[in-house]
């Protein structure tokens, strides 16, 4: 099934939440729409569900207009954050909501709700009490009642948002894979990248109710098409710089040799952003600490993350406020707090970005 929305816009009296919002997801296609609270993304989501009327545009459902369609005809499945489980049933219960409303026979409602607690990896919990459920299996239940029915259109929710950390962490690629089997054209919103990025073919980026980019992970987060777009996507740091006619990029800390950073196709001459994931930039051995063309900063922070150590850094800038680059140390050669350190770019790892 595919979704077309066309100039979609919200207000809610003088306060607009949705601003013309174009998109197209095609037949079978799983994309993610990430963006900060606040961004639109969730009514975007209750506007294609039909739970929100537009004050503009409308919405297509392959190739039929069901802007004035109720919910319960537009054949969408539901997930939300809360999942909205019903505590009075069992597992088997909440799996057969959907298929009961629209009148499945009793055989057919016990085969297909087997059939998706096993893909859920449910199987033998048909009886089993809602309560006497753990945050993940109920995770996984509302997910199986959501795609009990055979949904064209799957709509998801920040359906993560609700657990802890290391269960969300452990469930991110079962839900794409999940989301895969499904058979369905998905729309899973989230303010979370790891979700986006593991879950979606295509990542939709909002920002104050417009979207801002469309594309894959990969390049969203190589070639973000600007710095605001970047941060929202990860980490990173944002540097300024100068552009020439020729395309030669200049740093605060002096000219970058060609090939060493990738120059956005929207950039023009004058004022420009360097974009610096934490992979973009490695320490310096203390020989070479003195060579043309480093950064030279001061450390201000360490996070340990298991296998790696993210270290931010202090960059001065000439003639502006420094500049924070997140730096990756997998070998534990970078200081403590406090430290100088001297950093170099990694070839083809930047990229310039027009002024926001």
């Amino acid at each position: 099934m595919s979704l077309r929305v066309e100039g979609v816009s919200v207000r809610f009296g003088d306060t607009a939440v949705l601003h013309e919002v174009d998109l197209e997801v095609d037949d079978r296609e799983v994309v993610a729409v990430l963006g900060p609270s606040g961004s639109g993304k969730t009514t975007l989501l209750r506007v294609i569900a039909g739970l929100q009327a537009p004050t503009a545009g409308r919405i297509l459902i392959d190739g039929r207009d069901v802007t004035g369609v109720p919910t319960h005809r537009r054949g969408v499945g539901l997930m939300f954050q809360d999942h909205a489980l019903f505590p009075h049933r069992d597992v088997a219960g909440n799996v057969a909501f959907g298929l009961r409303m629209a009148r499945t026979p009793s055989a057919d409602i016990r085969m297909r709700v087997d059939e998706v607690l096993e893909l859920v990896g449910l199987a033998g919990f048909r009886a089993r009490s809602i309560d006497n459920l753990s945050g993940g299996e109920r995770q996984r239940v509302a997910l199986a009642r959501a795609i009990a029915p055979r949904p064209s259109l799957l709509l998801l929710d920040e359906p993560l948002g609700a657990l802890d950390r290391a269960l969300r962490d452990r469930l991110l690629d079962e839900l794409g894979e999940l989301l895969e089997l499904s058979g369905a054209t998905v729309i899973h919103v989230t303010h979370d990248q790891a979700e986006a990025f593991a879950t979606g073919e295509r990542v939709v980026v909002m920002r104050e109710g417009r979207v801002a980019q469309v594309a894959p992970p990969h390049e969203l987060w190589r070639r973000p098409v600007d710095a605001r777009v970047a941060r929202i996507v990860g980490p990173a740091g944002i540097v300024p710089v100068e552009v020439d006619a020729a395309g030669a990029v200049r740093a605060p800390w002096g000219a970058i040799a060609a090939g060493v950073v990738e120059v956005s196709a929207l950039v023009e001459e004058g004022s420009a952003m360097l974009v610096l994931r934490p992979d973009a930039v490695e320490a310096v051995a203390g020989d070479e600490e003195e060579e043309e063309g480093h950064l030279v900063g001061v450390v201000v922070a360490r996070a340990f993350r298991g296998d790696h150590v993210v270290v931010r850094v202090e960059v001065e800038v000439r003639g502006g406020p420094p500049v924070e680059i997140p730096v990756i140390d997998r070998a534990g050669a970078v200081g403590s707090s406090g430290s100088p350190i001297a950093l170099r770019l990694v070839p083809g790892a930047g990229f310039v970005v027009p002024l926001d």
